[in-house]
């Protein structure tokens, strides 16, 4: 290959999550790849690290909520003493632990040639990146997406986090306040408030809007039981720098305009897609403010060009933008309900196929199965009984979409992801025998409880054998 004019069989604009895992599976291949990224080090901002030290945050809260909680097991109990610089060390030597992964020295022995400039394609076939011309017989646009900023005047003047932001601060905000929709808002919400914090979420509508009001109910409750402070269908009208005392927002609810007073500001309002200057009008690609247009099979209007990850728009997830590269190198197409989605507050919630909205309105006939963590020995045993098992099926057993809300859920969703994936009935899913006491168990009582209907809707009769 030459290094002048490389011509390699993949080109990959972006060193994200979706980026690294397609460049490092396709030269697994015995592809040639060329990995563009305008960063000195790839990674980005939502790879591994970022997602080991959100994880690692979600377990500090936990520590601290396990520590309030100890009196009831006879173990201590109290105030957790939390000392946020250890914390935040923490954080960075697990990005120093997963940096040599991503180096440009690991990458180029793995056969990847790594350029570090930004890319803008100059024709439908060539991109250019820091003098160097590159034509691919595949280009795949993977540069990820960037945290919101919302229109709110006197942000522009106001020193606030992002959840981009928040692994390199030095304290625990004393009185914290999350403005915006974002999942991952309320997840940090969750975290601050077991370390100590007052925690206050300003949503414009309904949180956690968009999941199954009968899963998401559950763990807003437990927010709330906490502490953290939601107010529903807020209107930012403004937010005032205090200097050293912290900021203001001014709002209106239902109530009328109200002040409040924090430490610090979040903004947690999602996130746009990266697009602008990759010179996609000169590829011939198709995009707009919500990402690259993509189809099923990841491919854009320019046969040469597929765009994977952040860079199409939707849910942002790891684990999807690994299943794009897969697709772009294996071939297939992408089956979004195959994938799981996941908040990952105290409760989880992971969900996988259909809601039951959509299912009812794709199979007409639905049937719902249910079971609670309530009456699960493990879950009561820990104290963690708050959730249940939600599974769709349709009349012959067909799984169209299965909802979990209770710690763990998103270990418990994967066997229903393999039912899904290889068409097992909800019967099948009954069949499976866990080990007690175990959260599984719920799994499969949930199952045994669209027993009385039995395969093919037949009612089963077990007392057979009594009529030999």
């Amino acid at each position: 290959m030459s290094a002048a004019s490389p011509q390699p069989d993949f080109c990959v604009i972006g060193a994200g999550a979706a980026g690294l895992a397609l460049a490092t599976e396709a030269v697994a291949t015995g592809a040639s790849v060329v990995l563009i990224e305008k960063a000195e080090t790839p990674g980005g901002a939502h790879p591994r690290r970022a997602g080991a030290a959100m994880a690692a945050m979600i377990e500090a809260g936990r520590l601290a909520r396990s520590i309030e909680r100890g009196r009831g097991f006879g173990v201590g109990g109290g105030q957790a003493a939390v000392e946020p610089r250890v914390l935040r060390d923490h954080l960075r030597r697990l990005a120093a632990t997963d940096a040599p992964e991503f180096s440009p020295g690991r990458l180029a022995a793995l056969g990847i040639q790594v350029i570090n400039a930004a890319a803008r394609f100059v024709s439908r076939d060539a991109v250019e990146a820091g003098g160097v011309v590159v034509k691919a017989k595949k280009f795949v646009v993977a540069t990820g997406a960037r945290p919101d900023v919302p229109g709110i005047p006197g942000l522009e003047t106001t020193r606030f986090l992002t959840t981009d932001s928040i692994f390199d601060l030095e304290e625990i905000p004393a009185e914290a306040i999350i403005v915006g929709d974002d999942p991952r808002g309320l997840e940090i919400a969750q975290i601050w408030r077991r370390l100590g914090a007052r925690a206050t979420v300003l949503a414009s509508r309904r949180p956690l809007d968009g999941v199954d009001p009968e899963l998401a109910d559950i763990a807003l409750a437990r927010l709330r039981a906490e502490g953290v402070d939601i107010v529903e269908n807020a209107a930012i009208r403004r937010v005032e720098p205090l200097g050293a005392a912290g900021v203001r927002v001014v709002f209106t609810d239902a109530s009328g305009e109200r002040t409040l007073d924090g430490s610090h500001i979040l903004v947690a309002a999602g996130a746009s897609p990266n697009v602008e200057g990759l010179g996609l009008e000169a590829a011939g690609v198709a995009f707009d403010r919500d990402g690259i247009k993509v189809d099923a099979r990841l491919r854009t209007r320019n046969p040469r060009v597929a765009a994977i990850g952040d860079a199409i728009g939707g849910p942002a997830s790891v684990h999807a933008a690994r299943q794009h590269a897969r697709v772009v190198i294996a071939g297939g197409e992408f089956e979004p309900a195959r994938v799981p989605r996941v908040v990952y507050l105290d409760p989880e919630i992971a969900l996988v196929g259909l809601d039951e909205t959509a299912a009812r309105g794709r199979h007409g006939a639905l049937r719902v199965a249910r079971a609670g963590f309530a009456r699960n020995e493990a879950a009561v045993a820990a104290g963690n009984a708050h959730g249940h098992v939600k599974a769709l099926y349709t009349p012959n057993g067909r799984i169209v979409g299965v909802g979990i809300v209770g710690r763990g859920a998103v270990d418990l969703i994967v066997p229903w992801q393999l039912a899904l994936a290889k068409g097992l009935t909800i019967h099948d899913m009954a069949d499976v025998v866990p080990g007690h006491p175990s959260l599984s168990e719920t799994t499969r009582v949930a199952a045994l409880s669209a027993r009385p209907s039995g395969n093919g809707g037949e009612r089963r009769r077990p007392w057979r054998f009594l009529k030999r």
